[in-house]
């Protein structure tokens, strides 16, 4: 399925992963919220979050002059390929979300 391949690319690199993850679990945070949480420059978070909304991973809704962003795909496939590549990751990031899914 060729939007898990473009999922799973994304996943790969750590940065877009923490951002996604950050996502899914803190549905419409806004762009201030995912720069805090993954310590990157805020035109580096949005280079990120504009490569995820092109590929209709992520979508946003703007509200007066802040905008909140929330996961487009199904999140239960993010989890599986998670789970899948878990240990590819080799990331704690990676397993709480895993253990939040779950309980």
């Amino acid at each position: 399925n060729s939007g898990n391949k473009k999922l799973m690319g994304f996943l790969r690199q750590e940065s877009i992963r923490d951002i996604l993850l950050f996502i899914l679990v803190n549905s419409n945070c806004n762009h201030e919220q995912i720069v805090d949480y993954v310590k990157l420059s805020p035109s580096t978070v949005s280079w990120h979050l504009k490569k995820l909304g092109e590929s209709d991973i992520i979508g946003f809704k703007k509200t007066g002059r802040r905008t909140f962003y929330n996961i487009l795909v199904n999140k239960d496939e993010i989890v599986k390929l998670l789970i899948i590549y878990q240990e590819s990751f080799l990331d704690s990031l990676v397993d709480r979300v895993i253990e939040m899914w779950e309980m």
